[in-house]
C-alpha cells in the first residue's frame, strides 16, 4: 500500500499550483497514509535496528543489516532514515515484481507448450534438494530464469528506462563529453528488439537465454539478474526490480 499510496500522493501533488504544494500536504488523505506507512515501519525496524547495533549481535543477511552496513555512520542509529529506507526498497520492488509477474502467467497462458518442461524443471530441482527450497535450488532453475528473461525482453516496463541526470560533466572512454546536468535514458525497448543484438527478435523463445547461456564462457552470463548492457530494461537487471 505504500507504493499505491505514494503514487497517488505525488500525482496529486503534482495537479496543484507549486505555491500550494507544502500546505496541501497536511490535508492530503494519500499523504497522511504515507505518514502512517513511515509511522508503522519505524515501530517495526526500531528493535531490529538496536539489535543489529549491539555490539556482537548476530546480523541476518537482511534489508535492515544491508542499510545499517552502508548507511552513513551519522544516520546507523536514525530510526526516521532506516524505516525510510525499508519503504523506499519496497516502493521499488514491488510494483515492478508485479508487472514482471503478471506478464509471466498471461505470457504463459498464452503458450501452454512451456508449462510441462519448466514444471519438469522444477521438479528435478525439488528431489535433488530433497524438496526443500534453496539459493542452490534457484539456481538450478535454467529455463525458468530463461522464460523469465524472454518475459521481460517483450515487455519491457517503457519505451526508455535508466534515467539518470549527471551531477557533475563526465568524459566517457571514447571521448564524449556529458555536462552537467544531461539526461540520459537507454532505449530498452529497442535493444530488445535489435536484430543486431538477438536472433528473430520479434519471435518469442522461451529458452532463448538457456541456449546463450551454454555457449563457451556464457554460463554465468544472460541470467535474470545478471548485469550486462543488453539487460536495461528497468534497471541495470534484467528483472527491472530497481
Amino acid at each position: 500500500m505504500y507504493t499505491i499510496d505514494s503514487f497517488s500522493a505525488s500525482t496529486r501533488l503534482y495537479g496543484l499550483h507549486p505555491l500550494m504544494r507544502p500546505f496541501a500536504r497536511f490535508f492530503l488523505p494519500e499523504l497522511r497514509s504515507v505518514r502512517r506507512h513511515l509511522a508503522t515501519m519505524k515501530r517495526l525496524v526500531k528493535p531490529l535496528v538496536e539489535q543489529r547495533l549491539q555490539e556482537g549481535a548476530e546480523a541476518p543477511e537482511d534489508m535492515v543489516s544491508w542499510n545499517l552496513e552502508h548507511s552513513p555512520s551519522a544516520l546507523r542509529t536514525d530510526i526516521d532514515y532506516q524505516a525510510l529506507q525499508q519503504l523506499q526498497a519496497s516502493f521499488a520492488a514491488v510494483h515492478t515484481t508485479a508487472l514482471l509477474l503478471t506478464n509471466i502467467i498471461f505470457d504463459l497462458a498464452a503458450r501452454p507448450e512451456y508449462i510441462q518442461p519448466l514444471r519438469e524443471e522444477v521438479q528435478t530441482a525439488l528431489d535433488t534438494d530433497g524438496g526443500i527450497i534453496t539459493k542452490a535450488t534457484m539456481s538450478k532453475l535454467v529455463k525458468m530464469d530463461s522464460f523469465m528473461a524472454e518475459v521481460q525482453r517483450f515487455n519491457p516496463p517503457g519505451i526508455m528506462t535508466f534515467n539518470r541526470a549527471t551531477t557533475g560533466p563526465v568524459t566517457l572512454t571514447n571521448g564524449l563529453h556529458v555536462p552537467k546536468g544531461t539526461w540520459l535514458a537507454a532505449p530498452s525497448s529497442q535493444i530488445a528488439m535489435d536484430p543486431a543484438i538477438w536472433d528473430k527478435p520479434a519471435e518469442f523463445d522461451g529458452f532463448r537465454f538457456e541456449r546463450l547461456r551454454q555457449r563457451p564462457g556464457m554460463s554465468g552470463k544472460y541470467q535474470v539478474n545478471e548485469n550486462h548492457p543488453v539487460h536495461l530494461l528497468g534497471s541495470p537487471q534484467m528483472a527491472g526490480f530497481g
